[in-house]
């Protein structure tokens, strides 16, 4: 579910789409991750060979350890998946399943 889409200032990220924007999408958990993460943001680029996600995965706290990586944000992880075109014409189903195993990755 879509908590929320904002367009954020990213010169770095935005360069990609030829712009210094990005939309970024931020989805409430899923529910076998929501003791585990705090929020799953996905920013979306479209390409000629398919789509590249960046996905930015924040961790909830957990104890003492927890709370100082909370107000450093080293406890987010940003990684990139790609999806070509034969990949995506596997269905909604491959899709989804790559993204939660990528997400299993990095909570």
């Amino acid at each position: 579910r879509i908590r929320d889409v904002t367009c954020e200032y990213s010169p770095r990220y935005g360069r990609i789409n030829g712009l210094d924007f990005v939309q970024e999408f931020e989805f409430v958990p899923p529910s076998q991750f929501r003791n585990q993460l705090d929020e799953l943001e996905i920013v979306f680029f479209p390409n000629e060979d398919g789509i590249e996600l960046l996905l930015q995965i924040d961790r909830k706290a957990r104890g003492l350890a927890g709370l100082f990586a909370d107000a450093l944000d080293t406890d987010e992880s940003f990684v990139k998946i790609r999806f070509d075109h034969n990949q995506l014409a596997y269905g909604v189903d491959y899709v989804a399943d790559q993204l939660l195993e990528t997400i299993h990755k990095h909570v």
